[in-house]
């Protein structure tokens, strides 16, 4: 007999599913989930559904926590202030939890010179700006969230929200609490949360995630992505700038299912920003070309070349290749892998028998070849060395 089944037998069941899944009440959170209606339909991953590329795909979830991070003035905030805009200009409803000073008046600034509509701004049945100052203002911002249903809700920056509630970035259950506290609970309302993050100083670390902990990519569950100033198109008053924005992780993959490579960091999108002599702000999204590689993915190609040189290529670690190299491992990563796929098309490549091969001059071309030389069809039997008759050999040696 089944014994998991006869433990079960002759005892009356005490167990009232309904009472259990609302232990606080109707208007509590659930403690278990109705899967029903989850089946009912058949399930399906969820779509990012804000901050939609050219290409009518979008890079935030709703209902989860994403993530923005990058050096400082990669472009982070303006991503972020940019996808409030598109929300708020689709009629959509925003939230911008403010704890990285950027000042209210400078973020509604910048949302009226993208064409947001002022009299939109400013009604708070569509659009809340909170300057965070202190700890005590977290609550109530989460309650706010749950009663005011936001589309989007930005938390910028990670940093300052952990240092208000007394946590260390370093410690894993101190950022675990405050994720659990604020983040996760700004995403009950449904909001996609946009958290705008550091990466460490240390270069090797920051190839990895955001600064501080690994808990902080582990408890991410919509979208992990990496902003990157574009060579040569900083973020400057009168002209505006350029970004690269790479994937770190997508719980559901529906992001990483649409960028064009299979690269470990693929690119997702191209922000683009332009401001007029106006003062008017644009801005675009571009979903990346077909078989566009990710800035964290090009390889130098002067360490490539180096690496190509070395007599042990095949054989060559990661490990071996930066001891070689002397530089970061996320430098080395990427030259080691077009290093050997490079040898692989070498190798793999069929080999032209003919190549470094001289052509016999043809008579008559001005090269002072004539066919009294032998190279003519009329030359004279001196000139000429008649092939064989094989088959005649091969005959006479049979009858032999």
């Amino acid at each position: 007999m089944n014994p998991i089944k006869q433990g079960h037998e002759g005892t009356a069941s005490t167990w009232d599913p309904e009472r259990w899944r609302y232990p606080q009440g109707k208007d509590g959170a659930p403690l278990f989930e109705d899967l029903a209606p989850l089946l009912s339909g058949g399930f399906t991953p969820p779509e990012p559904e804000v901050f939609t590329r050219d290409d009518g795909r979008a890079l935030f979830y709703k209902g989860a926590v994403n993530c923005l991070f990058g050096e400082s003035e990669a472009g982070k905030s303006w991503i972020a202030v940019a996808a409030v805009a598109e929300v708020l200009k689709a009629g959509g409803k925003a939230i911008y939890f403010d704890a990285d000073e950027n000042t209210a008046g400078a973020l509604a600034s910048r949302l009226s010179r993208m064409g947001v509509p002022d009299d939109v701004i400013v009604n708070p049945h569509r659009c809340l700006i909170s300057q965070v100052e202190d700890r005590e203002q977290l609550p109530f911002l989460v309650n706010a969230c749950r009663s005011f249903r936001p589309d989007i809700a930005v938390i910028d920056a990670v940093g300052r929200i952990m240092s208000l509630m007394g946590a260390d970035s370093n410690r894993p259950d101190d950022y675990s609490r405050v994720h659990l506290q604020v983040f996760s609970a700004v995403k009950r309302s449904g909001a996609a949360v946009v958290l705008v993050d550091h990466p460490p100083k240390n270069k090797e670390k920051a190839a990895l995630g955001a600064s501080g902990t690994i808990a902080k990519r582990n408890n991410i569950d919509g979208s992990y992505l990496h902003v990157t100033l574009e060579d040569g198109h900083a973020y400057t008053r009168g002209q505006g700038g350029a970004s690269w924005i790479t994937v770190q992780k997508d719980r559901h993959g529906q992001v990483r299912a649409y960028c064009p490579t299979d690269d470990k960091e693929p690119t997702a999108a191209r922000f683009v920003m332009r401001e007029s002599e106006d003062g008017m702000i644009g801005f675009e999204l571009h979903a990346p070309a077909t078989g566009q590689r990710s800035p964290a993915e090009r390889a130098d190609p002067n360490l490539v070349e180096r690496l190509a040189a070395h007599p042990d290529l095949d054989n060559l670690t990661a490990r071996d290749a930066r001891s070689f190299l002397g530089c970061r491992m996320d430098k080395v990563s990427p030259a080691l892998r077009e290093a050997k796929a490079i040898a692989r098309d070498l190798t793999t490549k069929p080999r032209d028998v003919t190549a470094g091969v001289t052509p016999l001059p043809t008579p008559g071309e001005g090269n002072g070849v004539t066919e009294r030389d032998g190279l003519g069809a009329d030359a004279s039997s001196e000139n000429s060395m008649e092939a064989p008759n094989v088959v005649g050999l091969l005959k006479d040696e049979g009858a032999a």
